[in-house]
């Protein structure tokens, strides 16, 4: 389970279904809710557009915190404080002994969203909860939801995230049995990252590639961490085996999730080795051969 938060916090508003306001350390805040993903009311994305069953899903978390009074305990996703792309906070929210979470994916307004990875504390409980929603087809697993509206493709998006998830846990397991690997997905080692790079060790980090563009006398591909945050893996355009690398790395690990199907299956998650070094304010590693970039530890 994870760091659970002394108190009972007031709702003070629902955003969506997947987004609550609450008080916290004196500060309106945000909480993320994971291993939730619930449908859109506004700005419609490739994979996420408005359909009237956002708007539904608000009504029906509106009313699920109202009868509980608004107030909820929290619980973090881990045993410390992890926050999204956005600083949300990622929190189990609970009331009268329910976790909101889970209820949002057995009543069918959520599929187990494990895009970021397996519940740490809650797996087992949010495959049975999504279990039951499609054997019983609530919500968005009865085809009538979204009859003569927009829907998402739910049956990609399902093997996407498993397979995002099984490289994710592959991390976790990993940072567990190797202190010194550099884990970037939470957010919580870029510090270390950073302290690493300043004195130049030889480490191994583990992260998500989000773009590769080119950058000075080279390409530069981004590993992804927070909002403004990134690790920099760095090839020179001299190097003899450059335009390989970077055609395999897109190949291979650049997935484009607007690119139905092909572009949900890619391998963004890899293993890096070398030696940290700071540019311009950032860790970076030199990338000189594609034997440092594997898929698995190394």
């Amino acid at each position: 389970m994870g760091l659970k938060l002394s108190g009972n916090y007031e709702i003070i508003e629902v955003i969506d279904g997947d987004t609550v306001k609450v008080k916290l350390d004196g500060s309106l805040t945000n909480l993320r809710t994971p291993c939730t993903d619930t449908e859109e009311t506004k700005n419609s994305k490739p994979l996420k557009p408005v359909t009237r069953f956002g708007a539904k899903t608000v009504e029906w978390a509106r009313k699920w915190f109202r009868d509980r009074g608004n107030r909820a305990e929290l619980e973090y996703e881990a045993d410390y404080k992890i926050i999204d792309f956005f600083n949300r906070p990622l929190t189990y929210v609970m009331a009268e002994n329910e976790n909101y979470n889970l209820e949002a994916v057995r009543w069918g307004y959520s599929p187990y969203f494990q895009k970021y990875g397996y519940a740490r504390g809650y797996h087992d409980a949010f495959l049975e909860a999504e279990r039951e929603a499609m054997l019983e087809g609530r919500g968005i697993w009865d085809d009538a939801t979204h009859a003569g509206d927009a829907t998402r493709p739910y049956h990609l998006l399902k093997m996407w995230w498993e397979v995002r998830a099984r490289y994710i846990q592959a991390g976790r397991d990993e940072k567990r049995d190797n202190k010194r690997l550099i884990f970037l997905p939470d957010g919580l080692d870029y510090e270390e990252a950073m302290v690493a790079a300043r004195s130049e060790e030889e480490r191994v980090v583990f992260g998500e590639i989000s773009n590769i563009r080119g950058a000075g006398s080279g390409t530069a591909i981004e590993l992804s961490v927070k909002l403004q945050k990134y690790f920099y893996l760095y090839v020179f355009e001299n190097n003899p085996r450059h335009d390989k690398i970077i055609n395999y790395l897109r190949i291979r690990h650049l997935g484009d999730p607007s690119d139905i199907p092909n572009g949900l299956m890619k391998q963004n998650f890899v293993f890096v080795k070398g030696v940290f070094k700071l540019y311009n304010g950032q860790p970076e590693i030199i990338v000189n051969d594609v034997d440092q970039i594997k898929e698995e530890p190394f």
